[in-house]
């Protein structure tokens, strides 16, 4: 593409045919302002003119100090102004949410559990499009820009499940399981309610959570559109972040039905928690079926198909699927 917005906005793992890797994790480094920064994003080689200090990929896990100056295009996909139907769970992060029904826990026998969330909770079968704020939902060109990020009810292309056969109909799902302990997992939308591309920051409070209990499963189901990624954290480390907010860990990279090309694509990557000396997990995210992984042993003992620092500017590794997606995450390889 010709336009420098248009090649920042590509999806956070870009989903074709061809190649499918386009994580965002480009590495960013802190320079004076009006300075031209070259790099790599979306496997596509941009420069801009920085204006304030951004990422620069060097501290551990030190506590947030600074906003970073994300590179924002100005594209208002969505606000947060609106809530939620009745039927969902509002999406807050001061508390817990739940359904309708007032309890986080699905009353289904083939729950798995139960889970404490600030995202979109469902104890049933709710299509996408019944959230009430539907009528401001993106148009299929701006997720074509930004992605889906839930319209007006910002993360609603997100529901939180515990329960398998309601987690079953939905045709791109994340399958959480496998913790030996208690864990958080974060989640978010490449960008953020305003279109900044910065959604992995927790100082532009873009992100959700849910609570895995040791040998629980949890499941995400995520409208076409959707890219971001996921990093869950052991509850007895906490959340590990850089100097500038952005969420480390190892991540599950994906983009569900690229409204563009039709295809799907998923990955694990190393690569914010290499650049940052910070702990990397073990993780390994699989096709449903098995066919295909990506995984990343426990502090980079191994890695297959996937994305550590080294490959940071590689493309095409990981999961490839024409259409749908559903992914199992398992997270104590």
């Amino acid at each position: 593409m010709a336009r420098l917005a248009s090649l920042l906005l590509l999806g956070a793992t870009a989903a074709s045919a061809h190649a499918a890797h386009g994580h965002g994790h480009a590495h960013k480094h802190k320079r004076a302002d009006g300075d031209q920064i070259c790099t790599t994003i979306d496997g596509k080689y941009v420069c801009w003119t920085q204006e304030g200090d951004y990422y620069d990929g060097t501290s551990s896990s030190a506590a947030p100090t600074t906003t970073p100056a994300a590179v924002n295009v100005n594209v208002n996909v969505a606000a947060t102004s609106s809530a939620p139907s009745t039927t969902l769970a509002t999406s807050t992060k001061s508390a817990s949410t739940s359904a309708s029904t007032g309890d986080s826990s699905s009353s289904s026998s083939s729950s798995s559990g139960t889970t404490d969330t600030t995202g979109y909770f469902i104890d049933t079968y709710t299509d996408f499009g019944d959230v009430s704020c539907i009528s401001s939902r993106a148009t299929k060109a701006e997720i074509a820009q930004v992605g889906n990020v839930g319209g007006t009810c910002y993360g609603s292309n997100f529901f939180v499940i515990t329960d398998s056969t309601v987690a079953a109909q939905y045709d791109n799902l994340m399958t959480f399981s496998n913790a030996t302990e208690d864990m958080t997992c974060y989640y978010w939308n490449k960008a953020t309610a305003d279109g900044t591309i910065a959604g992995w920051y927790t100082s532009t409070d873009s992100y959700f959570t849910f609570t895995l209990a040791a040998g629980s499963t949890v499941y995400l189901a995520a409208e076409d559109g959707s890219q971001g990624a996921a990093s869950c954290f052991p509850d007895s480390t906490g959340l590990l972040t850089d100097s500038n907010s952005a969420i480390l860990g190892t991540w599950t990279e994906f983009t569900f039905v690229d409204v563009t090309t039709g295809w799907s694509a998923a990955d694990a990557s190393s690569i914010m928690a290499q650049d940052s000396d910070s702990t990397v997990y073990g993780l390994e995210v699989c096709t449903e079926d098995g066919a295909t992984c990506s995984s990343i042993g426990a502090d980079m003992s191994s890695y297959t198909n996937a994305f550590s620092a080294a490959e940071a500017a590689l493309d095409g590794l990981g999961i490839n699927l024409d259409g749908g997606m559903k992914i199992n995450i398992n997270l104590s390889y």
